[in-house]
């Protein structure tokens, strides 16, 4: 489930996108070749928004993300809540209870591991941190 950004009324969207292949057979080798899918662009899907109704069958990545925020030096973004509690615990360097969260979820292992250095840097921190914090009490209501 992805968390994006209502064209209409700037509220959220859950948004559940199409299934893409991660593999596929390979006529030639017998065996199967491993596809490299896109983080951003457009993605297919199904999501409707939880304030207005608005309906939608594709949304445009980054660009629609409802959680993100931009510091000097680019963009950080999160694909649901539970990216973004990760993504508040490596920022804010609680280590314990981003181990407890890594522990068995190779893809969110993989999140965190690809974090910008500029939202690791001192002086984007607490801005950052404050406007995550935000994000998770705004989708907690």
């Amino acid at each position: 489930m992805i968390i994006a950004r209502c064209n209409r009324c700037e509220h959220h969207i859950s948004f559940r996108p199409n299934e893409i292949l991660g593999m596929v057979f390979d006529e030639q080798s017998g065996g199967y070749t491993l596809l490299k899918g896109d983080i951003c662009g457009a993605i297919k899907g199904r999501g409707a928004c939880t304030n207005c109704g608005y309906i939608t069958n594709l949304i445009h990545w980054p660009q629609a993300a409802y959680i993100q925020v931009t510091v000097p030096g680019g963009m950080v973004w999160a694909w649901s809540q539970d990216l973004l509690s990760a993504l508040r615990a490596r920022i804010g360097g609680d280590k314990v209870q981003l181990r407890r969260m890594l522990l068995g979820n190779p893809d969110l292992a993989r999140f965190v591991n690809r974090i910008p250095k500029a939202a690791l840097l001192t002086k984007n921190r607490a801005r950052l941190l404050y406007k995550l914090k935000e994000f998770e009490r705004e989708l907690s209501k």
